[in-house]
């Protein structure tokens, strides 16, 4: 039963990212559009000289920013959803979370309307961020370290 349990946690984790990299691929032009908005967003929201500059020299490089959170999300996805090199994969989608939840949920920058629904997404990244870093922690579960190795 333990097996199974750890089995479905690792799908279920790694099915959201699996399904994003989906969503990206099927609607490329969409998902870049979401992404210059969200810097958008950022861009007008933070008033500091050193920010917009940098927000300016990032827009140029969205494109590769969109491939490199695609490949990121299918890698770490499969290695979760495998069970191979599980924490590697806990690791990059750790790293792909942390800078996706703060610019794409940014709670404190939107209109009141919009703030309830940015925060339960902020609050699903952050549980999902605890999930990663279980597996960071224990890797894939069970027997699993005693047979392999990760």
């Amino acid at each position: 039963m333990k097996a199974f349990l750890e089995l479905l946690g690792r799908v279920s984790l790694s099915l959201v990212f699996l399904a994003a990299l989906v969503n990206k691929i099927m609607n490329w032009e969409g998902a870049h559009t979401s992404l210059v908005d969200h810097l958008c967003l950022w861009q007008r929201s933070v008033a500091h000289p050193e920010i917009q500059k940098f927000m300016t020299s990032i827009f140029p490089m969205t494109p590769t920013l969109l491939l490199v959170a695609a490949f990121v999300e299918g890698v770490g996805g499969f290695l979760i959803f495998l069970g191979m090199r599980v924490r590697m994969g806990a690791g990059l989608l750790l790293l792909f979370l942390i800078p996706t939840t703060l610019v794409f949920h940014p709670f404190w920058m939107v209109p009141p309307q919009e703030q309830q629904l940015q925060i339960a997404m902020f609050l699903k990244n952050l549980s999902i961020m605890g999930g990663l870093l279980l597996l960071l922690a224990y890797g894939r579960g069970g027997e699993s370290k005693a047979s392999k190795p990760e």
